[in-house]
């Protein structure tokens, strides 16, 4: 089987919020959040365990990239836990890991939504945990 992903959501169902999960990536390629999550068509915040971070839009299993880079403020390797987190307000979204804001975003695709998580992996068996999920609504 190729390279894939696993996502999970719950609900309820959020417009303006801030939503943030402690990550640990155990084994594999890398993990992330899943926000304004209807059916396959949601936002993606993921970090690659060396370092690399991604936003992107899912529209019904195809993937379009917002914005990307790299940061000094990600814990690299396998069992480093990183709090990864997005605010979303309006056509506005802002990323941040670690508490370091990384960049934002302007892109009205998607205006509500449930919140989730997401283990992705690119050839490479992938576990993620993830704890203390916490959404605030603004």
């Amino acid at each position: 089987m190729g390279p894939g992903y696993v996502a999970c959501s719950a609900n309820p169902t959020f417009n303006d919020f801030v939503y943030e999960v402690q990550m640990t990536i155990i084994k594999g390629d890398y993990g992330g959040i899943i926000f304004r999550t209807a059916t396959l068509n949601f936002y993606c915040f993921s970090i690659y365990q060396a370092g690399h971070w991604d936003a992107s839009i899912y529209q019904y299993g195809n993937r379009y990239r917002l914005t990307s880079g790299n940061d000094t403020s990600i814990h690299t390797g396998l069992g480093q836990q990183n709090s990864i987190a997005v605010v979303a307000n309006g056509n506005t979204v802002t990323f941040y890991m670690n508490g370091h804001q990384l960049d934002s975003v302007n892109d009205s695709t998607y205006s509500q939504g449930q919140v989730g998580v997401l283990a992705e992996d690119v050839g490479n068996p992938t576990e993620v945990d993830f704890r203390d999920a916490k959404v605030w609504t603004l």
